[in-house]
């Protein structure tokens, strides 16, 4: 490089120019916590909101001797998904 190439830039001029660089580093560094910070708010949010939820189970005890060979009879209208009138009507046993 050259004496030619080489360009004069005053010392109070580079100093603003790193003050500034620092404002802008320091902006970005704030803007990254505050986006993990929103980051475990919105993770907290959903646990909150996924264990307000009551999760229940249902035990039924089957009997072997009914001959339906396990399927359901929901208030003695429905038999495995079928109106039991409608299997009647089908299987005039």
């Amino acid at each position: 490089m050259n004496e030619r190439d080489c360009v004069k830039i005053d010392y109070f001029i580079h100093e603003g120019e790193m003050v500034r660089a620092e404002r802008h580093i320091k902006r970005l560094w704030i803007a990254v916590l505050i986006l993990i910070i929103m980051l475990f708010a919105a993770n907290a949010m959903w646990l909150y909101a996924w264990t307000q939820y009551d999760y229940a189970s249902y035990e039924a005890d089957v009997d072997a001797d009914t001959g339906d060979y396990g399927n359901a009879v929901l208030t003695g209208d429905i038999l495995n998904g079928t109106n039991i009138n409608q299997n009647k009507r089908e299987n005039p046993d």
